[in-house]
């Protein structure tokens, strides 16, 4: 080489992998406008109850932090459960259990990462296919504690061969209500008062009761068939669930044969950047519907949120989450072995399934986000 050296000045390349915004739906033929009501569905309690006011309020928006991009605290990779199995799993975490946000999915080899039939729900005469009338299906947590959280896999489900649990520990929700004792068969007002715009709003809802301590046991609601095990009778009606959901206030219902919500806690944060909004798709009875979210990471890196929009009373909310069959007693404006809610299911790197059941009267629309919480970076490169 000659003896004159040049200097260069060489560019260090930063590149930080970002989910893809927002993506329109993909759907199967041209959706229409939401069908006509029938009687409103309101729940047969006292509406409303008690008028619960916020316990820790903070409106403004804070930078993303915590429960929607970090890792979570505890993640119990995918584990087998078979049917009938309590699974209990130690994570150790400490602190205050108050503090804790708790994500579920569920694996199985037809319907992939899924939510299907979430927290637990009894089949009625018109069973999904492959399973028999009055089938218990789904899974739910319970008995959770500052060092471990347990698992069950109903006693006929085909939806939860594994589960997968994540938590994080997020103390600074924009609104928390505190544990609020509920009766059965009542209606609960929960005043957070945010304001803003209520699309941004992320709800997380737990259960306490003396037999299943912390738990999302029936969440949404089910309505016991004729094959009760130790605890309840047929045809009993469980869980709890929220619904009309606006910018200063939220409710919450309890079942009236309900033994595993005594106590409710509600939580929301303000959180407008998800990497996948679909926005408010409005979806048929009966009908299937692929979204295409292309956000292209690892499918186990993200968390999904589901909401429910009628267009009646129940508003936003996510009343037979995850799917429920109507048992004897049913709601007005439903029948017996009515199929309602709605799940998602089939999630993947670049798309999901969104199902609306035959007779569902909550789920007009339905809206998916998804939030990205372990982030690509590549390493600087220089080039000599």
């Amino acid at each position: 080489m000659n003896q004159r050296f040049c200097l260069f000045k060489r560019f260090i390349l930063f590149a930080i992998v970002l989910p893809a915004l927002i993506a329109p739906p993909v759907m199967p033929g041209a959706q229409g406008a939401a069908e006509a009501q029938g009687p409103v569905l309101v729940e047969p309690g006292l509406s409303p109850g008690v008028v619960v006011s916020s316990l820790q309020t903070t409106p403004s928006l804070r930078t993303l932090s915590g429960v929607f991009s970090s890792s979570p605290g505890y993640d119990s990779g995918w584990v087998d459960l078979a049917q009938n199995e309590v699974k209990t799993m130690m994570h150790n975490l400490g602190g205050s259990v108050d503090n804790y946000v708790v994500d579920m999915q569920c694996r199985s080899s037809v319907d992939g990462i899924n939510q299907r039939y979430y927290g637990g729900a009894d089949f009625g005469a018109m069973p999904a296919p492959g399973h028999a009338a009055d089938d218990r299906v789904g899974a739910y947590w319970r008995s959770l504690t500052t060092s471990s959280i347990v698992v069950f896999r109903r006693l006929e489900d085909s939806y939860s061969v594994q589960v997968r649990i994540r938590i994080w520990v997020d103390r600074l929700p924009n609104y928390n209500s505190g544990w609020q004792t509920i009766a059965v068969n009542t209606s609960m007002s929960f005043t957070h008062s945010l304001g803003g715009s209520v699309d941004d709003y992320v709800v997380d809802m737990q259960f306490q009761s003396t037999n299943s301590g912390i738990n999302q046991r029936y969440f949404g609601g089910a309505d016991f068939g004729s094959k009760i095990g130790s605890i309840g009778s047929v045809d009993d009606r469980v869980g709890a669930y929220w619904r009309s959901l606006s910018s200063t206030a939220v409710s919450v219902y309890r079942r009236p044969e309900d033994t595993y919500a005594e106590q409710v806690r509600i939580r929301i944060w303000v959180r407008p950047r998800p990497a996948y909004d679909s926005g408010w798709v409005s979806i048929s009875k009966d009908v299937a519907v692929p979204l295409i979210h292309a956000v292209g990471q690892q499918a186990d890196d993200y968390q999904v949120n589901m909401e429910f929009k009628a267009s009646d009373v129940n508003g936003i909310n996510n009343r037979a989450y995850g799917g429920m069959d109507v048992g004897a007693s049913p709601s007005a404006g439903q029948l017996e072995n009515d199929r309602v809610g709605a799940y998602w299911r089939n999630l993947t790197s670049q798309s999901l399934i969104i199902y609306r059941r035959p007779e569902d009267g909550f789920a007009d629309s339905v809206r998916v986000r998804i939030w990205v919480y372990r982030w690509r970076m590549y390493l600087p490169v220089v080039l000599r």
